[in-house]
């Protein structure tokens, strides 16, 4: 990606990380979230970064038509009804800051990145926490969708 690099990423934090992405796109939410905990106690903040960043940029370069360095525009799908939602004030408040925290990296807006991740609350501590992994169950959600596109492009059965 050609978005701002923030250095070296923490090989143990990668790891986790992938672990985390892989175990919540198949449907393993509490190994996903354990892996999410290891980040944070294992390598810490700068960790926990790392995986954040990952994150958004592994979805965003599975996404057709995303420029880095352009705004995209944000719209947010109830996993139940695939309704598509614009308006965030009917979207969860995790929904709505794992979107914007997603539009800011493709933007590749640091300042609103970071002013995204200093707005989450630090108390309760579990606040950080639902924060995350809503931007993780926003990933995989957008890897599965962009992954079943892609079947029924090439001819797959779809759903």
């Amino acid at each position: 990606m050609t978005t701002t690099q923030y250095g070296p990423r923490n090989p143990q934090a990668m790891e986790l990380a992938r672990v985390a992405l892989h175990s919540e796109m198949q449907g393993r939410t509490v190994q996903a979230a354990a892996a999410v905990q290891a980040i944070s106690d294992e390598t810490g903040g700068t960790g926990l970064m790392d995986a954040i960043l990952a994150w958004c940029d592994t979805a965003l370069a599975s996404m057709p038509g995303v420029e880095i360095g352009k705004p995209i525009k944000i719209a947010w799908m109830e996993a139940e009804s695939r309704r598509i939602q614009t308006r965030p004030g009917e979207v969860r408040p995790t929904a709505v800051w794992a979107g914007r925290l997603l539009a800011a990296r493709a933007a590749d807006d640091p300042e609103t990145f970071h002013a995204l991740l200093e707005s989450v609350p630090r108390e309760p501590k579990t606040v950080l926490g639902e924060h995350v992994f809503e931007l993780l169950q926003s990933v995989a959600l957008i890897l599965r969708d962009v992954a079943e596109a892609r079947r029924v492009v090439q001819g797959g059965t779809g759903r």
